[in-house]
């Protein structure tokens, strides 16, 4: 009996008993574990994060990620944070900015991906300046005095985010998202079900 003629719910049932490295070679036994793989349908069993070191200067879209128990280092493709910086992780969610300066949340191993609110929903950050194609070149900062002071997309992108880590909700759907943001990353803003 091969590999590929078992019931579609056994490799699923498999999978998310899987350790990660495991899990990330689940896709070679054959093809049709290749495309359950593709489709992502649960994570793996919980255990010991691992860590993702900074970004490789060889390929941009790979990102390497030591595993404790193992005492290995792991490449894992993930073209969806290209160019982003991390700013946080939690339950194997990695928060991410982009060069706008707008935070994403990606499980890299499940690939799902969450819609965060805009950086424009901060209590704080009184909107976008364009430029004439359209562009955000600036974020307009609102003071504890009420001054308006312009905030330029780098340096928001680079600074103005401290921490970010993202929760299941207790209902069990949905998330809770808290972000540590701000000139001297003093403020706390939250969003999610909870």
């Amino acid at each position: 009996m091969s590999w590929a003629a078992l019931l579609p719910e056994l490799p699923v049932l498999i999978l998310g008993r899987l350790e990660m490295a495991d899990y990330l070679r689940f896709g070679s036994v054959c093809r049709s574990w290749c495309f359950t793989v593709a489709q992502r349908p649960c994570p793996p069993k919980p255990q010991i994060p691992w860590l993702m070191l900074s970004d490789s200067k060889r390929d941009p879209d790979t990102r390497c990620f030591f595993s404790r128990p193992d005492q290995k280092m792991y490449e894992i493709q993930l073209p969806e944070i290209h160019g982003r910086l991390c700013v946080g992780s939690s339950e194997g969610w990695l928060i991410t900015v982009d060069e706008i300066s707008e935070l994403h949340a990606l499980n890299p191993l499940t690939g799902a991906s969450l819609a965060l609110p805009s950086v424009t929903t901060l209590p704080n950050v009184g909107g976008a300046v364009r430029d004439s194609d359209g562009q955000i070149t600036d974020y307009v900062i609102v003071c504890d005095d009420l001054r308006e002071v312009p905030y330029e997309v780098e340096r928001m992108r680079m600074c103005y985010y401290a921490k970010a880590i993202l929760h299941p909700s207790s209902a069990g759907s949905g998330h809770t998202v808290v972000v540590i943001y701000g000139q001297f990353n003093s403020a706390l803003a939250y969003a999610g079900d909870e």
